[in-house]
């Protein structure tokens, strides 16, 4: 027979921060409810006049008066992490080098070093271009 199988054990940190999660689920969903819904007085069997939140699903629940809307407020802002905007200024310099020919004394210079290379019989004009071969006489 092939022996039970065990259930993992959750540990005391799990259920404490699902236990807050829960609170603060409940808390918003509370201050949502008060805050998008529509506030009606209705009166009870006693004849007090008491003020009810409408939801948006319908229900009635008890509305929430100025001091209980703050207390939600202060415990959310230890169950949440406050949001804050955030601007990054940030300068990136970059270098590059350029390694380019020593400076010529004129352009013929220039060509003659750094131009295209010329066919046997042919001579570059100032432009680069390069000049036909003379015509040798027959």
């Amino acid at each position: 027979m092939a022996a039970p199988r065990q259930v993992p054990r959750v540990s005391q940190v799990h259920i404490d921060e699902t236990r807050a999660r829960i609170k603060a689920h409940n808390l918003i969903t509370r201050l949502q409810d008060y805050a998008l819904g529509e506030i009606v007085n209705m009166a009870n069997e006693d004849g007090e006049i008491r003020a009810m939140v409408r939801t948006q699903d319908g229900t009635l629940k008890q509305a929430m008066n100025k001091d209980q809307v703050a207390a939600a407020c202060k415990l959310l802002s230890y169950v949440l992490p406050t949001l804050q905007s955030v601007e990054v200024n940030t300068q990136e310099t970059k270098t590059y080098v350029l390694r380019a020919p020593s400076p010529a004394l004129d352009a013929d210079t220039w060509l003659r070093q750094y131009g295209p290379k010329t066919i046997e019989g042919e001579t570059l004009s100032p432009s680069g271009k390069p000049n036909p071969a003379p015509k040798q006489p027959s």
